[in-house]
């Protein structure tokens, strides 16, 4: 065997290791998606939700929820909803239980199609309610991960009210 083939053996042999096709060959098993655990608080679908946030703690929840991928908008007060649902294009309306009939009212005048998920409060009773009348209701209790799957299981559906109310 002359040297110029050597070389060009090794050559070949060293830009076949080198090459990023070769390096590639273990990456299969870190595909996104396959059982990785951080994926759990991540927004599979993710959309724009207006939420009620009257205190500290409904803030931090807006603000997690943007950092799962939702784009998430405040308001103070559920009887300024109607301004925010005419100036742009919501999906979700997360707010509290009691204010169910306003966030209603404020859909109807504003004609939007957002679809509200109501926050229960801590009573069994409300809770009880909320999801005899709402596929998708949450509660003070609720996990973030509760949270999450509401929303996508909202976002995936035509309409959150179920009939009767």
């Amino acid at each position: 065997m002359s040297n110029s083939f050597k070389i060009a053996a090794i050559a070949a042999l060293a830009a076949a290791i080198a090459s990023p096709a070769a390096m590639a060959c273990g990456e299969s098993l870190f595909r996104v998606g396959k059982g990785v655990s951080y994926r759990e608080y991540q927004a599979p679908l993710p959309g724009n939700i207006l939420m009620v946030a009257q205190s500290a703690d409904d803030r931090l929840v807006a603000e997690w929820l943007s950092h799962t991928g939702h784009n998430v908008q405040l308001v103070d007060d559920a009887t300024h909803l109607a301004e925010f649902l005419k100036e742009g294009r919501f999906d979700v309306v997360l707010a509290a239980f009691e204010d169910r009939e306003t966030v209603a009212a404020q859909e109807a005048s504003a004609g939007a199609s957002a679809k509200y998920i109501p926050v229960a409060a801590e009573t069994e009773g409300e809770e009880a309610v909320a999801r005899a009348y709402y596929k998708q209701a949450l509660t003070k209790e609720s996990t973030p991960r509760d949270l999450l799957k509401a929303i996508h299981k909202t976002l995936k559906s035509e309409t959150n009210v179920k009939v009767g109310m």
